[in-house]
């Protein structure tokens, strides 16, 4: 069983591209996401009042670029709305009079540059208003003249954030190292079939069997040998995450358990897709789309909060939401109590999966 699982080990990282796939995609996706999430999603930004005495002083220092103005009764609602929908990065909403607050509203996770800039706006104006004070207690009118137009303080702003919680508010580079640990572990998993398919075809599965060993172990093997690449794959995200990212990744008995129940879900599939398929090419397609697919379902691609309430439903039916539901508790402080339904799920998915995988395989290797 052993001799079996090392065997399969070394000749998945033999390959060139599961080298890749392993030890540089994963990083150079959450690298990017890390860098670049959040600006790149800064599209247009809402304004409502823009014509209040709030508005035009504001508007004044934060320009005009990326800006669409909302008038009219429902003008609030609408930009709301806007920004719910995605339509819109944020919407900034001036007081008619000038000692209320200025509202900002975003969703969670995007339109911070949004906020950022209005912030910047406001301490701009507050900054040349305490000049002109200063300058009228010197008695230089004329220096207090020059920023008349900052000549009122704004209101601090107020922002407010509608809707769920992206990722369970983790960060930029938690959340993309949390998905892509869940994706690439799967796809490991499943284009690691590909070997149990060539081993048929090319008759290794038939030397196997004339090893004065048991079925069920040559069984074993190839599943624990599998079970180590995607484990593998799983560890390397999380540590290297931690070490160069700085990512916290919370209780390690908890965090370690959804990654090794979740491993062996993906090394299960792998053993039962390989029994399956007759082709090298056609595992190879076959477990990359499921792969695919699945996470993009189950979340690893997009957050479950955005997703429509019928989708949310289907999510639940992957084990990748509940990999994922798992970890980002872990991730944000729970223990292993606090995710013991999810991993009752994994746990259950992994039985179901394992038996299924082991009995479909033996029964091949017999016929």
């Amino acid at each position: 069983m052993i001799a079996i699982s090392a065997t399969i080990l070394r000749r998945y990282f033999r390959d060139r591209s599961n080298l890749f796939f392993v030890f540089v995609l994963p990083f150079v996706i959450i690298l990017l996401v890390g860098v670049s999430a959040g600006s790149s999603l800064e599209t247009e930004i809402g304004v409502v009042g823009a014509r209040t005495p709030t508005g035009q002083i504001v508007l004044e220092e934060l320009g005009s670029d990326d800006l669409r103005f909302f008038d009219g009764d429902a003008a609030i609602s609408d930009a709301t709305r806007a920004v719910g929908t995605g339509r819109l990065a944020g919407a900034i909403v001036f007081p008619e009079r000038l000692a209320d607050p200025i509202e900002y509203v975003r969703l969670p996770g995007f339109g911070s540059d949004g906020a950022a800039r209005l912030d910047d706006a406001v301490e701009l104006v507050n900054a040349r208003a305490g000049l002109r004070a200063v300058a009228r207690d010197l008695g230089r009118e004329a220096e207090a003249a020059d920023v008349a137009a900052a000549g009122v303080t704004m209101p601090m702003v107020r922002t407010e954030r509608i809707g769920d919680d992206l990722w369970g508010g983790l960060d930029d580079s938690a959340s993309a190292a949390l998905t892509q640990t869940v994706l690439f572990t799967f796809l490991a998993g499943l284009t690691a079939s590909v070997l149990l398919v060539e081993d048929r075809a090319s008759g290794i599965s038939r030397r196997h069997l004339t090893a004065p060993v048991p079925t069920w172990r040559i069984v074993a093997g190839e599943i624990v040998g599998r079970l180590l690449i995607t484990t593998a794959q799983a560890a390397l995200i999380v540590v290297a995450t931690a070490v160069f990212f700085d990512v916290d990744w919370g209780d390690p008995f908890a965090t370690g358990a959804v990654v090794v129940l979740f491993a062996a879900v993906a090394a299960s599939c792998s053993v039962l897709l390989g029994s399956m398929v007759r082709r090298p090419e056609s595992a190879t397609a076959i477990g990359v789309t499921a792969a695919l697919v699945l996470a993009a379902l189950g979340g690893a691609m997009a957050p479950i909060e955005i997703f429509p309430p019928t989708m949310q439903v289907i999510a639940r039916f992957t084990p990748h939401f509940w990999a994922i539901d798992a970890l980002t508790v872990t991730m944000a402080g729970g223990g292993i109590g606090d995710v013991a339904a999810e991993l009752g799920v994994l746990l259950a998915v992994t039985a179901a999966l394992l038996g299924t995988a082991a009995v479909v395989r033996r029964r091949l290797l017999t016929r």
